[in-house]
């Protein structure tokens, strides 16, 4: 994944102006694009391990500086999920422009309830950051 000399770069296109967001000697990964905004996986300057990168329109941000190794940023409308993994297991992040004190996601809550007669069920998944929710719509007859 490193490289030595210039590495893979991030640059944005406006429509009128190419904008290069990254300038290091490692190759930077998976770019998510939204709205004008850019998520991507690049190394960390110090210890050289992978970490998430957003670009708010603005400014570079650095949105993770741990241990693990984070990768494959989705990005959606602010809310960036990616994965990272300790080399013992891998689990889920998110970051939704707040605080940078990260924490996994939390596992869904499973939820039974009774369907009611008559009705029409309408099932619908969708999905926000690569991280798909569902959910359920009643709709009763008239």
């Amino acid at each position: 994944m490193e490289t030595t000399g210039d590495g893979g770069e991030i640059y944005y296109w406006d429509g009128k102006n190419t904008i290069k967001l990254t300038d290091n000697n490692y190759t930077d990964y998976y770019p998510s694009l939204y709205d004008g905004t850019i998520a991507w996986t690049g190394r960390d300057a110090i210890d050289g391990d992978l970490e998430i990168y957003y670009w708010d329109g603005n400014n570079v941000i650095q949105i993770t500086d741990n241990d693990y190794t984070d990768k494959n940023p989705s990005l959606y409308n602010g809310t960036i999920a990616w994965d990272a993994t300790d080399g013992t297991d891998t689990e889920l992040f998110y970051w939704d422009g707040g605080s940078l004190g990260l924490a996994p996601l939390p596992p869904p809550e499973p939820t039974e309830q009774p369907i009611p007669e008559p009705s029409t069920i309408l099932l619908f998944s969708t999905g926000i950051c690569g991280i798909a929710t569902y959910g359920l719509i009643r709709r009763r007859k008239a």
